[in-house]
Order: C-alpha cells, then sequence, then structure tokens
C-alpha cells in the first residue's frame, strides 16, 4: 500500500515536472521565435491588423495586379517580384524583374518604381530594359494631376488612336518613338501627366546617353555643362 503511494507520487512530479518543462519552452517560444534555415514559398503576403495587405512577395505566375480603391486588375502573370501597399490598402510601388527568351532574342529586366497615390502609373521608376537588341537603362520622373486618374485617358478617342498605333509598331525604335513623342506628350496636353525626367541611355546598336551635368555648386551657384565624347566640359551655361 505503502509502495504503491510512493509509485503514484513519483509518477505524478514526473508529470509535473515534464508539463512545467514544456510550458517554459513554450514561454521561452513566444519570446524568442524559432529561425527557420530555409523557408519555399509561392507568395508570401505581410498585412495589416485589419487584413488589408502591406507587402506582397511572389513568383511570376502569383503576383497580384494593381490595387487602388479596392479594385484589383488581373493577375501579373510571367512577372516575379515585390508589390509595395500604402495604408489605405492601393499599391504604391514595387519591385519587379521578369525575363523571357523568345525567338529573336531576350525580352526583360528589373525595375523598381515608386507611385504616387491614387494614380496608376510610376512617379519616380528606375529601370533596366533589353528588348532584343534595344536597350534602356534610365531613372524617369513623372508628374501625375491630383484632379485625374491617369487610368482614364484609355477612354480618350484620340489617346485610344495613338494606342492602336503603339500595339501595331513593327520595331523597338518606331515603339519608343510613338511613346515618347506621341503618347506621353498627348497625355500632357490632356492634364493627365507630364513626362519631366530621363536620366539614362536607350538605344539598339549605338545606344544614345546624356552628357549633360546639372551642378549647384560650394557658392550655391548653378550650372549646365555639355561633355563631349571624353567627359570633358565642352560648353558650360
Amino acid at each position: 500500500m505503502k509502495l504503491g503511494y510512493t509509485v503514484a507520487c513519483l509518477a505524478s512530479g514526473l508529470v509535473g515536472g515534464l508539463v512545467s518543462l514544456l510550458l517554459a519552452d513554450l514561454v521561452v517560444g513566444q519570446a524568442r521565435p524559432e529561425v527557420l534555415e530555409e523557408l519555399n514559398v509561392k507568395r508570401i503576403n505581410v498585412l495589416e491588423e485589419d487584413g488589408r495587405r502591406a507587402l506582397v512577395l511572389a513568383n511570376s505566375e502569383n503576383l497580384p495586379g494593381s490595387l487602388i480603391d479596392g479594385e484589383e486588375q488581373a493577375p501579373r502573370r510571367g512577372v516575379p517580384g515585390i508589390i509595395f501597399y500604402n495604408n489605405l490598402g492601393d499599391e504604391i510601388g514595387g519591385l519587379i524583374y521578369p525575363a523571357r527568351e523568345r525567338e529573336s532574342g531576350y525580352d526583360g529586366g528589373v525595375q523598381l518604381s515608386m507611385d504616387q497615390i491614387k494614380q496608376t502609373g510610376q512617379a519616380i521608376a528606375l529601370r533596366h530594359w533589353r528588348s532584343d537588341d534595344y536597350v534602356r537603362s534610365a531613372m524617369e520622373i513623372t508628374d501625375y494631376a491630383t484632379d485625374k486618374f491617369a487610368g482614364d485617358a484609355d477612354n480618350d478617342p484620340d489617346v485610344v488612336a495613338v494606342l492602336e498605333r503603339l500595339d501595331a509598331a513593327e520595331t523597338d525604335e518606331e515603339e519608343e518613338r510613338i511613346w515618347s513623342r506621341e503618347y506621353l506628350p498627348l497625355l500632357g496636353e490632356e492634364g493627365y501627366l507630364a513626362h519631366r525626367v530621363f536620366l539614362g541611355s536607350e538605344g539598339a546598336e549605338r545606344r544614345q546617353a546624356l552628357r549633360i551635368r546639372l551642378l549647384v555648386d560650394q557658392n550655391d551657384e548653378p550650372s549646365i555643362q555639355i561633355l563631349d565624347e571624353n567627359g570633358d566640359v565642352a560648353s558650360a551655361l
């Protein structure tokens, strides 16, 4: 009888000790999250407390479409990257890096963009892109209207006509000419946006590059310098 009582006490003490160890381990686990050596996923959603997105990181088949005012466009198929969302729940920029191989060559690159609030395009974009022999590496700045939504330009008949010609362009050079000399100026005339700054190089066989410096010296004096092919100052204003 005494032996049975003693065994029961020992068993009770052993179970109690194990439970205490488990609880202590749980408390430690909460204070010190587990570190994983490797994690394989196809998409990660970082969410706000109310369930809205703060960031999405996904592969080329799971990156979501643009999101403004709760309306999401078609998913970006073939585009891996990271999409940023602001506290209003709208997409506000991202990093994408798609690429594909075609019969005529390669098409793809990398782009980091920052959007204006409640607009559809990139206010600031840092991009490098190659389409066959055409290569574009640049930083671009675009001003968007605050009283018009640039996405509404797709319903403007004049803009639609230029977009149709853009889609029908047979070469990358023709596409770039229509885009920069017709499409963007038309959007500016209609008050949707204004393409302000292009710093970079672009072209096919021979790429055109800017050789202009905009400077402000130690005396707060501004100047513009035009450089020659060796990088020396050819003229200045």
